[in-house]
């Protein structure tokens, strides 16, 4: 099976999951799919743009057109083989510095 097949049906079944939770118990809570930019920015107004796999939400208020300006609730990174060191090393360092 190829691996970005294998992604992308983890991705979908993850945020139908959650949507259905969100939905079930009416939580005011949304999630989204790559690409949707989630902007960190940190003291000195640098900003550090993400695309996690998965992000979910829980204050709109930080909702803009086409991204998340903030530190989202939830994050999910998809391991896959040639990215592993990136989302578990780099990526996973810079959600924790931010939040």
């Amino acid at each position: 099976m190829n691996f970005f097949i294998s992604t992308s049906t983890v991705v979908a079944n993850l945020s139908a999951e959650f949507r259905n939770y969100f939905k079930k118990n009416r939580g005011k809570c949304v999630n989204f799919v790559s690409p949707f930019d989630v902007v960190l920015c940190d003291g000195d107004n640098t900003n550090k743009v993400q695309q996690p796999d998965l992000t979910v939400i829980f204050n709109k208020d930080r909702l803009g057109e086409n991204n998340y300006k903030g530190v989202p609730n939830l994050v999910v990174e998809i391991l896959s083989p040639s990215t592993a060191s990136i989302d578990y090393i780099d990526k996973m360092n810079l959600y924790r510095r931010f939040g």
